[in-house]
């Protein structure tokens, strides 16, 4: 194409800078995260806020994140697997239902950590979401990731009503995953 139409390879290779500009972005921001939590007790929170800040690729102000109750550490397993799940919820918010607007509010209540997200976006009848040939799949992936952290999510969702997800980690399950927990050492 370059060689027969050089002026009509241009926008592909602009489309091509963009995708990689992004990518470079992204990866120096998961290169942050793993940094961050890499640290004897990551802040959760702050944690949340820059990953979802990075992501510059989303709508300016759509996604709003906020903390309520005393901070307290969440184990780096949990930590990433929730920022990923949180990052899946966002980005199917924005591209599935058009959202305009999100909250992400943390919740660190006294027996669990409540994570919650919710949109504005079209919204979808839950029974009916099946994975796709496109790869449809971020549903499944985030049920995946609550099950393995001993946490429930609950997906409130209808046509025109946007989206809600509720995911509870009990701190009884979370203190598992932490390497200070003695069931996550082999015994001398």
């Amino acid at each position: 194409l370059s060689e027969r139409d050089p002026a009509a390879a241009l926008p592909h290779v602009a489309a091509a800078k963009t995708i990689l500009d992004r990518s470079q972005h992204e990866m120096r921001s998961i290169m942050w995260g793993i940094h961050e939590l890499a640290k004897e007790d990551p802040d959760f929170s702050a944690l949340l806020t820059h990953a979802l800040a990075g992501m510059d690729h989303w709508p300016v102000d759509v996604v709003q994140v906020s903390s309520h109750g005393t901070p307290q550490p969440v184990p780096a397993r949990a930590a990433g697997s929730l920022l990923l799940l949180t990052q899946e919820a966002v980005q199917n918010a924005l591209r599935h239902g058009q959202a305009t607007e999100i909250k992400v509010q943390v919740d660190f209540a006294e027996e669990v950590l409540q994570l919650t997200i919710q949109d504005n976006g079209g919204g979808f009848d839950p029974i009916m979401a099946q994975p796709t040939a496109q790869g449809g799949l971020g549903l499944g992936s985030i049920k995946r990731r609550v099950d393995e952290l001993g946490g429930t999510l609950t997906l409130t969702s209808a046509h025109g009503q946007g989206t809600s997800l509720i995911i509870e980690l009990p701190w009884t399950e979370l203190q598992t995953l932490s390497p200070k927990h003695p069931s996550s050492h082999a015994a001398s």
